[in-house]
């Protein structure tokens, strides 16, 4: 069973849809925490801004992976311990969740003030993996004291009859698993197509239509886009490829990412870049098979919101009243310099080019 339980492919779906609000909730609890010290900061979404930079709460930073871990360690310790399932070991439970969270909150507060706050973005790197394990390392030796205080049961015959009636507990556990996977049918239905916006570009943007393959219209309309257009641009002295894929389903929109690797680019570096409060983007350095070096820059962009965080966007679809949101990639030609004031503008006006589409 905890073999079955460790090996379920349910992980980034915890990350999504478990992490995303953990992630919103450190970040809000951080700064709020700063603000007690003095340090002044703006929350938007996961997103910090302070004085000297900006800190983004990412995936990595949400816990999950500590939760997750934590728990097969709880479980694993109670079988090997033969303890049982009781209501101090419910409380036991709560009690590891909760300093789970507690520390990976430290953590994220510890490296905010060391990279962001007092710029010491080395010494942030040094903390972080060793502050993760520490405090990971504490909550589980703290778990593993108070379940040894709890009482171990003697076996006996009853025991012994209910061990062999439930042996064939993970067989048929592992049977209803491998019949769901079988029927198993998607939701996502095929969306009604849609021809392409009339986009309002400005007069400095020059874009001819550079058509989708096949195979990537199919597998975009198949995920639920209305539409999708891909257009060659040049914006001034910068060019590339720009792709918009419109959907009301965050089953139809992606990590750009992925498709980068895909296609033979390697990721360098990620990180979110903040052009106004509330247009937050993330820009992406690659590397071509023959070390060229290439950026690129991604959002996904409502009415009513701006984000880079994949996260944010699949959250959106909880509302009851949905609301049709764009993916928009740009795949330079070349590195670009984003604080050169073209490159900042081209992404504004791209924006508001968005905003205002039919």
């Amino acid at each position: 069973m905890l073999l079955l339980a460790g090996a379920l492919p349910i992980n980034s779906h915890i990350e999504t849809f478990v992490g995303y609000p953990l992630r919103v909730s450190t970040a809000t609890i951080v700064r709020d925490g700063l603000a007690l010290f003095g340090v002044g900061s703006i929350g938007i979404d996961t997103i910090l801004v302070l004085e000297n930079g900006l800190t983004h709460v990412d995936a990595p930073c949400s816990g999950v992976n500590s939760l997750w871990t934590g728990s097969m360690f709880l479980l694993a310790t109670t079988w090997i311990e033969g303890k049982r399932l009781s209501g101090s070991w419910v409380g036991i439970v709560i009690l590891l969740l909760i300093s789970l969270i507690i520390a990976n909150v430290l953590r994220v507060a510890v490296l905010v003030l060391t990279g962001t706050v007092w710029n010491l973005p080395l010494i942030a790197d040094m903390l972080h993996l060793p502050l993760g394990m520490l405090g990971f390392i504490g909550c589980c030796v703290l778990t593993l004291l108070l379940l040894r205080q709890l009482p171990t049961p003697t076996p006996s015959l009853d025991d012994t009859i209910k061990t062999s009636a439930t042996r064939w507990l993970p067989l048929a556990l592992t049977g209803l698993c491998l019949i769901l996977a079988l029927t198993y049918h998607s939701s996502v239905r095929d969306a009604v197509l849609q021809p392409a916006p009339d986009w309002p570009f400005t007069a400095t943007f020059h874009t001819t239509p550079d058509p989708l393959e096949d195979e990537v219209w199919a597998w975009l309309v198949q995920d639920g886009a209305k539409t999708a257009e891909r257009l060659s641009f040049r914006y001034g002295d910068l060019s590339g490829s720009l792709l918009f894929v419109i959907s009301d389903n965050w089953h139809a929109h992606h990590n750009p990412e992925r498709c980068f690797l895909g296609g033979g680019l390697t990721t360098v570096s990620s990180d979110t870049l903040l052009l106004e409060a509330s247009f937050p983007v993330r820009r992406v350095q690659l590397t071509t098979p023959s070390g060229d070096l290439r950026s690129a820059v991604y959002w996904y962009q409502s009415q009513s919101l701006t984000t880079d965080d994949y996260a944010t966007r699949i959250w959106a679809d909880v509302r009851l009243q949905r609301e049709e949101w764009i993916l928009v990639t740009i795949l330079f030609d070349t590195p670009v310099d984003w604080q050169a004031v073209e490159t900042q503008q081209m992404l504004r006006d791209l924006h508001k080019t968005i905003q205002l589409a039919p």
